[in-house]
């Protein structure tokens, strides 16, 4: 069983159609990470953290470090274009976990993403290119950010 907050993010992820065609493959951004065979592009959905923040009597609130990981095979006969599509698939997950305008509750999944907290900031990580390169390895990328949940009796 998915965790609910995964569950409602991954979910909220995968139907931007900007982020799909960024991934290229077919395949959605997963809940949990996932065994995969070299050559192949992943893209996980992990809680990092969870905090839970009293407000006062009773109400609680409960704060999410979510991480998009994702490993990108280097292709050796073009790494410059392979790194230009992983930062397009980046740059179309920030503009996501970012929302609109009007909504940074990405659809009323959650009190607010990527707005509150002590670190209100969506952080995007790269691993080192060259290393990965010279070994061989994919690409990687995570992209940090909070998810506040709707405060709750506790």
């Amino acid at each position: 069983m998915v965790d609910p907050v995964l569950a409602a993010e991954a979910a909220w992820l995968n139907a931007d159609s900007a982020v799909t065609a960024a991934l290229g493959t077919g395949q959605p951004i997963l809940p949990y990470a996932r065994r995969t065979t070299s050559g192949v592009r992943s893209v996980w959905l992990l809680r990092r953290q969870v905090v839970e923040r009293r407000l006062g009597y009773p109400l609680k609130r409960q704060e999410h470090l979510l991480q998009v990981h994702v490993d990108w095979p280097a292709d050796q006969q073009d790494p410059a274009a392979v790194q230009g599509a992983l930062d397009t698939l980046v740059d179309a997950v920030v503009v996501r976990v970012r929302g609109g305008l009007q909504d940074k509750t990405h659809g009323g999944a959650f009190y607010s993403v990527g707005e509150e907290n002590a670190t209100p900031t969506i952080t995007v990580t790269f691993g080192d290119p060259v290393g990965a390169l010279t070994a061989g390895r994919p690409l990687t990328a995570d992209v940090t950010y909070w998810a506040i949940t709707a405060p709750f009796i506790a």
